[in-house]
């Protein structure tokens, strides 16, 4: 049955149009070598991502003298990589500022390993998550 137009300027038309119905798509699961390649990132693909527009949050861990460098991205988190998959670890923060600010990015955020509590006293806290991380981190600049 035709559906007439409303002869009114205020009114409706309620009809609602039949959408196709696709099945959905499968689920696809990663294999441990694509988890591998999603958590890691080279400095030549952190280069190239960014020239393609990527605005990732530089995240510069430390870990009792030892700094290990993650990017935090619309698609996760990466660790900055050797081309092996291996995380680069720096003695320093000096040659991550130089790393950084050649490829373009001004600052990030110096953030600390994690620690559960102090077993020392056996004072017991939570874990922080990424969030927290991140926001209680020291502002860092890499220029």
């Amino acid at each position: 049955m035709p559906v007439q137009a409303s002869t009114s300027r205020h009114t409706a038309n309620t009809e609602t149009a039949t959408l196709p119905t696709t099945p959905p798509d499968t689920l696809h699961v990663s294999s441990p070598a694509e988890r591998q390649a999603e958590a890691s990132m080279t400095l030549d693909s952190l280069s190239r991502a960014l020239q393609q527009g990527m605005v990732p949050v530089v995240e510069v861990m430390s870990l009792d003298g030892i700094y290990k460098v993650r990017i935090h991205h619309c698609h996760g988190i990466s660790d900055l990589t050797r081309l092996d998959g291996k995380a680069l670890w720096f003695k320093g923060t000096g040659e991550i500022r130089d790393l950084m600010r050649s490829r373009g990015i001004s600052h990030g955020v110096l953030t600390w390993a994690d620690q559960w509590g102090d077993e020392m006293i056996g004072m017991v806290s939570r874990s922080l998550n990424q969030e927290e991380l991140l926001a209680w981190g020291t502002r860092i600049c890499f220029r």
